[in-house]
């Protein structure tokens, strides 16, 4: 299996079995280090979730938030990389990094790791950013200066690499 194959599996099952999570939202988490996850939020998750997991992003000082479904699925496919390939150990381990499963309380609230919340400098203010069947975590001046450093032409630039290749363009 070549190099791009073998992680099509982990990469490609999200679409068939991810439900996309829509919309950004400003948060602030209490003296507690708790977080009351927007009801609006809430409503994108599969009926009845009271998991999710959250890990350290791989490439950003965010955090990643998954509902327990999907982190299942990235699981499953992660069991199906070859661990006799260091470098397929490698990606996991980096991958699952931090990765803790939290409860959601009957307020709506998880509480954050004091762990996780260093690895993403977050303090109290808190940009909840979707990226389709995920969340990312933010310091909110963090993720002011992310936004920032990406201009239009900058974006211009990344939007045809990326999209350029798909079928249609909408």
């Amino acid at each position: 299996m070549g190099k791009c194959e073998k992680f099509d599996l982990f990469l490609g099952f999200h679409k068939k079995t991810m439900s996309l999570i829509t919309g950004d939202y400003r948060c602030k988490m209490d003296a507690k280090g708790r977080l009351i996850l927007p009801s609006a939020l809430l409503r994108q998750f599969p009926k009845g979730t009271t998991t999710i997991v959250l890990k350290r992003s791989v490439y950003e000082k965010c955090l990643e938030l998954y509902p327990k479904n999907v982190w299942d699925e990235k699981m499953k496919a992660l069991n199906e990389i070859n661990t006799y390939e260091r470098e397929n150990l490698d990606f996991i381990r980096h991958f699952i990094n931090g990765a803790t499963e939290l409860e959601i309380d009957a307020s709506n609230r998880i509480l954050l790791p004091k762990m996780l919340l260093q690895h993403a400098q977050i303090d109290k203010d808190i940009v909840l950013k979707s990226l389709g069947g995920f969340m990312e975590l933010w310091n909110a001046d963090n993720e002011a200066q992310k936004v920032q450093q990406l201009d239009a032409d900058k974006f211009a630039a990344l939007a045809g690499k990326v999209m350029g290749k798909q079928k249609t363009n909408s």
